[in-house]
């Protein structure tokens, strides 16, 4: 597998594979406290407006629709997986 690609993984069965070759990856976590301060400064309302528009242009009608929707499946790569597990057992 090239660099670029990135094998995600159905954990209920992980036979099934899926190679990803065009996507964007995201921080989803920002630091909001360091040693007991606020080091984030909140968007306007407008800003987070916006960057909801834009997101939710990203995602397909099938899933964005009221009516029916599709279900909107997350697989895990390998390493995401190893991280779960391991935080689950290790409590």
């Amino acid at each position: 597998i090239p660099a670029s690609d990135y094998v995600i993984f159905d954990p209920i069965s992980p036979w099934r594979k899926k190679n990803l070759s065009n996507y964007t990856f995201k921080l989803l976590q920002k630091q909001i406290f360091r040693n007991g301060k606020l080091v984030y400064t909140l968007p306007s309302l407008s800003d987070i407006s916006q960057l909801r528009e834009n997101e939710l242009e990203t995602l397909w009608e099938e899933v964005t629709r009221l009516n029916n929707p599709h279900k909107f499946y997350v697989d895990l790569s390998e390493n995401l997986w190893d991280l779960k597990n391991n935080m689950l057992n290790n409590k």
